[in-house]
């Protein structure tokens, strides 16, 4: 009996240290601190006090890698209600390392296991987690064609123009999503009169680089992409009601790499005495789904971003030989603190194109860059999108 309650004892207990040991991909683990006078004599109260402010410092803590410190102070009284004070739920478990009392104050170490995908989730949530992309620019794209219409209605000119040209379901339920989480929509009636006149881009179909080029002529750093088609389904039985289908599949590209960083697809079904109705309806309740998974799949690309490593292009220019080359890739290995990795993919007689794995984004590689100072070389920073950076490189 004794051997298999020390058996157990010891299983317990390995549990017990292997989920400090290992927390999983979904949690963080954090060691912090909190402090409480003591008044009255009250040593129980002190001590939760105590522990209550360490647990809200791991919290705290958590969210100040997700987003910059002056996005916090911006926000500080919607954390503070929303998230600081929200313990219970962002906290999976704590140990309490050490407890000491000293001239009336107590303090209290632990060592706590944080939810961070619940903080990054709310964090989205409140519109906050955006902010620390640099609100990026979103061109929509969507070709959409309701009941009863012989033809697609997209505003960058279908095959044969369309009687609703000005009327996109989709589209507009989308941009109302986006903006209220705090994206920038792009209005795409600034249009580039050589790409109306294209022939190319008469059709709702389009390759990735169309949409790439599209995107980029309007300032857009991501474009919403894809196709929304409501059929009829038939009248039901022994009734005047019309049931219709909607089906809507859209990619999310990132103009600065052409990487697709979100793809969906969805269903959804409606009924009215009007086959169009039926159809219009069909289309809200599909684009009103659809927009909530690509916001998610987008949050979850850019967390992943925040904390890991990012593929950036920096191309650089004026290099008056290979030698200039060859010192600049010294100055990003030894006098940045966000590169990881430099890839050489294109030299040029004055002009090179590096790939970087950097801890970031390329604005705050692009701020470090701007910041240096060299006896022989004046860096200065010409441009920064999502994904690129460009910079001249002259001797002094």
């Amino acid at each position: 009996m004794i051997n298999k309650f020390v058996i157990f004892l010891i299983f317990s207990m390995s549990c017990y240290m292997q989920n400090f040991a290992q927390p999983p991909a979904y949690a963080a683990q954090k060691t912090t601190t909190g402090t409480c006078a003591i008044i009255n004599n009250n040593i129980s109260l002190a001590r939760d006090l105590a522990l209550a402010d360490a647990l809200q410092k791991a919290v705290e803590q958590t969210v100040g890698t997700m987003i910059s410190s002056s996005t916090v102070m911006q926000n500080f009284q919607i954390l503070k209600d929303r998230v600081f004070a929200m313990t219970d739920g962002y906290i999976s478990n704590y140990k309490i390392l050490s407890e000491e009392i000293n001239h009336n104050m107590i303090t209290v170490t632990i060592l706590a296991t944080v939810l961070k995908e619940s903080i990054k989730n709310d964090l989205s949530a409140l519109g906050i987690m955006y902010k620390k992309k640099n609100m990026p620019k979103i061109l929509i794209m969507v070709a959409e064609k309701n009941v009863g219409k012989k033809l697609f209605n997209c505003w960058w000119g279908c095959s044969i123009k369309s009687e609703d040209e000005n009327f996109n379901i989709t589209e507009g339920i989308l941009a109302s999503k986006f903006v209220a989480k705090g994206f920038i929509v792009v209005d795409h009636k600034n249009k580039i009169k050589s790409l109306q006149d294209n022939l190319k881009y008469n059709s709702f179909l389009l390759s990735d680089s169309l949409i790439k080029k599209m995107g980029k002529t309007r300032g857009a750093e991501i474009v919403v992409y894809g196709k929304t088609l409501a059929k009829s389904a038939g009248v039901l039985m022994k009734t005047s009601i019309i049931s219709a289908n909607a089906d809507i599949t859209l990619k999310v590209v990132n103009t600065g790499s052409n990487q697709i960083i979100a793809f969906s697809t969805t269903h959804a079904s409606a009924v009215h005495t009007s086959g169009a109705s039926a159809g219009i309806k069909a289309i809200k309740n599909a684009a009103e789904n659809i927009s909530e998974k690509l916001i998610g799949q987008i949050v979850e690309k850019w967390g992943k971003d925040i904390t890991g490593t990012n593929l950036v292009q920096i191309i650089v220019s004026d290099l008056t030989s290979y030698k200039d080359l060859v010192n600049f890739k010294e100055i990003l290995k030894n006098k940045t603190k966000s590169v990881n990795k430099i890839y050489q993919r294109q030299v040029d007689s004055n002009s090179a194109k590096l790939d970087l794995e950097i801890l970031g984004g390329a604005s705050s590689l692009a701020d470090e860059l701007s910041m240096l100072q060299f006896e022989k070389y004046e860096i200065r920073i010409i441009k920064v999108s999502q994904s690129t950076i460009t910079v001249n490189m002259k001797k002094r």
